[in-house]
């Protein structure tokens, strides 16, 4: 007779902040080494600010590297043209960003400095109909109107 044994899965494990920065260098080091990506002239470094971080964080692994992914494929070459997932994003108190990615649920808001050719990424969250979440809290994404604070 034969028993079926239970599943084992791992206990979670979180990271301190410098491991955690470790793990941004590493997939950031795997995204420039792809398919020979890193010696074509024009490319735009892509950096997270500690926010967009801990807004990653909150995702689960496998979307965290959906979304990691298309930033690395949308934004690394021409991140301020418009498409039918880019568009330019009007700054609300929330997510003080010029644009926005939108990848099926999930948005990512960045910040482009050209001169340097540097895309920032401010926040990441995911929208149900019109209500914005971030790290599972609905947020106010409403724009700022022009003459109040």
């Amino acid at each position: 007779m034969l028993v079926a044994t239970p599943w084992v899965v791992a206990p979670t494990t979180y990271l301190d902040a410098r491991a955690r920065h470790t793990v941004y260098a590493a997939r950031r080091a795997r995204c420039d080494n792809r398919s020979g990506v890193a010696g074509r002239t024009g490319r735009f470094e892509i950096e997270y600010t500690d926010d967009a971080e801990v807004d990653l964080d909150w995702f689960e692994r496998h979307v965290q590297v959906l979304i990691d992914d298309d930033i690395e494929q949308q934004l690394a070459y021409e991140p301020t043209r418009e498409t039918r997932n880019r568009k330019p994003h009007q700054r609300s108190r929330a997510v003080p960003a010029d644009w926005e990615l939108r990848i099926g649920e999930y948005r990512v808001y960045y910040d482009v400095f050209g001169g340097e050719r540097v895309v920032t990424v401010v926040a990441i969250g995911w929208k149900q109909r019109e209500q914005l979440y971030l790290r599972g809290r609905p947020v106010d994404d409403r724009p700022i109107e022009e003459g109040h604070p």
